[in-house]
């Protein structure tokens, strides 16, 4: 709780001092933002929406990716924003009226063997501890996850916590769909064939499912390799979308777009404060002491 009113603070003096806007106006304008979301609310999503559409303009995943592989940066806008939704939530079913009100079309990455389910996300088993799930391999985390929360990936609960299809289909005109895997593992901690398999299954299944091309693609939990991003362009992807704090510009790699990420209910002075990068460079300062400590 400490914590957070200190970093509520810290977040209020960068917008006081409109740090926040030279960052906007000078030092990115001429590059682009792309904001994580999973599953907000509609009042804080409105307001959020209503705070940026005052300082960006919004434009769309395939315009920005296609500015960046074509190196034709005229036809993004200054101070260009990207909105995504991580998952594949069945509560950003309730946006669709705030996202049409502020005409922003986000890029949704389905985990695609969970939507249209009533299969449920693993992180969301009840396990006391995912942070350390997600260091272990693949096949311990799923043993651990079976062993100690009586999880099953596969399993139909009785309650869906995913987007279904007729959901997926309604938003469709407002809506462009990714690929966030099959089910959300851990790439870099998986054996080649399941890595593999998570990113080019995941891709098929949404197609024949949506009937559309799915040509993006986010790493789970922003991680990933050098054989993820063969993986991808062998698949067919255009773009792959990491969770590495910054601004996206022509010179970007389409396979590692930078985002700005926050929590869902985070405040507006919470939202100025991540797009200064703030918190990144106390983060930063913070283990480079520690480093320091120890050699001592």
């Amino acid at each position: 709780m400490i914590r957070q009113w200190g970093r509520e603070i810290i977040a209020c003096v960068v917008r006081i001092l409109g740090l926040h806007l030279i960052f906007i106006k000078l030092i990115s304008r001429n590059k682009a933002a792309v904001i994580v979301y999973h599953d907000p609310q509609p009042e804080v999503l409105s307001k959020h929406l209503e705070y940026m559409s005052k300082h960006f303009t919004f434009i769309t995943l395939g315009r920005l990716v296609e500015a960046i592989r074509n190196g034709n940066w005229s036809d993004v806008p200054q101070s260009a924003l990207v909105i995504t939704f991580d998952d594949g939530y069945k509560g950003n079913y309730k946006l669709m009226k705030i996202l049409k009100q502020y005409k922003v079309r986000p890029t949704v990455y389905l985990c695609s063997h969970i939507v249209n389910t009533h299969r449920h996300f693993w992180w969301r088993a009840g396990h006391p501890n995912f942070y350390r799930l997600k260091k272990m391999p693949n096949q311990k985390r799923l043993t651990v996850l079976r062993n100690e929360a009586k999880f099953e990936p596969e399993r139909e609960y009785d309650n869906r916590q995913a987007l279904n299809k007729s959901e997926l289909l309604e938003m469709q005109p407002l809506v462009d769909y990714g690929s966030h895997t099959k089910f959300h593992p851990i790439l870099p901690n998986c054996p080649a064939e399941v890595s593999r398999n998570e990113i080019a299954a995941s891709k098929t299944h949404l197609e024949d499912m949506l009937g559309q091309p799915i040509e993006h693609f986010c790493y789970p939990n922003g991680d990933y390799g050098t054989r993820e991003m063969d993986y991808l362009k062998d698949c067919g992807y255009k773009s792959a979308r990491t969770l590495a704090w910054g601004w996206n510009d022509k010179h970007s790699d389409p396979f590692q777009l930078k985002v700005i990420e926050f929590l869902d209910d985070s405040s507006i002075n919470m939202l100025c404060a991540h797009f200064t990068g703030v918190f990144v460079l106390f983060r930063t300062l913070r283990v480079a002491v520690k480093r320091l400590l120890k050699l001592q």
